[in-house]
């Protein structure tokens, strides 16, 4: 066995252990056992037949869940193609009629600092300093 097969193998009896001693998971049968005067050997067939009953039916539910999964996912997989397709056309003529309207970035806009941004990148970069992340090597830093 490898070291992450023993892994899981512990984590899953730690879980275990842990969801098995939460009182809502014993006390029902344990009052269930003494209000009925059960002996010990009954209380715990009966804990035993509980738990293999709880276990069953989380791992049916569980395969009910993954079944409904993948049948939804097939079926947005059959029609990824056609929904990625279509935003990326939608979001190509959304741009298109954004720059046609003049909204587009070709328009002169403000960077809030009275300077238009709507110049031509190759202007003296320390005249706008907001724009340009990266200085000209050599270039004098206005304060």
């Amino acid at each position: 066995m490898s070291g992450t097969t023993t892994a899981l193998i512990a984590a899953a009896a730690g879980v275990g252990f842990g969801h098995a001693v939460l009182p809502d998971h014993w006390v029902p049968l344990a009052v269930i056992g003494r209000t009925r005067r059960y002996p010990l050997s009954r209380v715990a067939r009966l804990s035993g037949l509980a738990g293999v009953a709880h276990v069953f039916v989380s791992l049916l539910l569980g395969a009910a869940i993954v079944a409904i999964g993948l049948q939804f996912r097939s079926i947005v997989e059959s029609a990824q193609n056609t929904i990625v397709g279509a935003v990326l056309v939608a979001t190509g003529i959304g741009f298109l009629a954004f720059e046609l309207s003049g909204y587009g970035h070709g328009r002169a806009h403000s960077h809030g600092n009275g300077h238009a941004a709507g110049h031509s990148h190759a202007d003296d970069r320390r005249a706008h300093p907001a724009c340009h992340a990266r200085r000209l090597p050599g270039a004098r830093q206005v304060a």
